[in-house]
């Protein structure tokens, strides 16, 4: 049995994909784990059930380490070479992305040494996603990863976390960004958002012109 344990989770509208994931991973004789999970509040939110996803798959195979792959990938090769990084997690730094990259690291594929330290920083990266629904999975792991932490990190290199259409390399792992398919529901996220604060800010008005007119008329 290898120690590498391929894990995943996927909502019934990802179905499909999941099952072109399992289709790729068999190819290679991968062992995974998938985990069916209900949508959330909204699409960040559901995004954001990932570092409990990966925490429960690491304290379920505690002699084994973890490959994290979002539904939406498909494995082009053989998966080779994490026995040649040193750190307690993998993640790619998005330095390469430039303006266009809408954050600093891409979480479609980690990879996570079962080690106390990489459980630690799980949990901080749940406690920040808890803080706010409206935080997708990358916003919550940037809070906690800018917080102090006992893990170490190596970055992963792109070929395991290729875009099918913005990387052009030889690819391990290539992801095809199915979330594209949700720009509305992202955008309805958005704007609901948005009401809320704008609701919270003429709330706010209302009562500091009533202490004001109360405060006029002593």
């Amino acid at each position: 049995m290898s120690k590498l344990l391929v894990c995943g989770f996927y909502t019934e509208s990802y179905r499909d994909d999941i099952e072109r994931l399992e289709i790729s991973l068999k190819r290679f004789s991968m062992d995974y784990q998938f985990t069916p999970v209900e949508p959330q509040s909204c699409w960040e939110a559901t995004t954001g059930l990932k570092p409990q996803v990966l925490r429960q798959c690491l304290l379920d195979n505690p002699e084994r380490d973890v490959l994290y792959i979002d539904a939406d990938a498909f494995v082009r090769r053989e998966i080779t070479g994490f026995d040649d990084f040193e750190g307690d997690i993998g993640i790619h730094f998005n330095e390469q992305g430039g303006k266009r990259a809408s954050h600093s690291i891409r979480t479609g594929t980690i990879f996570l040494r079962n080690t106390p330290a990489t459980l630690d920083f799980l949990d901080k990266w749940i406690a920040k996603q808890a803080l706010n629904d409206h935080y997708c999975d990358q916003d919550s792991f940037q809070l906690a990863y800018d917080e102090p932490h006992s893990a170490t990190f190596f970055n992963l290199p792109v070929e395991y976390v290729k875009i099918f259409d913005k990387d052009n390399v030889k690819s391990y792992i290539e992801h095809f960004q199915a979330s594209r398919r949700n720009e509305d529901n992202k955008a309805v996220s958005r704007k609901r958002q948005k009401k809320v604060r704008n609701l919270i800010l003429l709330l706010v008005n209302f009562a500091l012109y009533g202490l004001f007119y109360y405060l006029g008329g002593l």
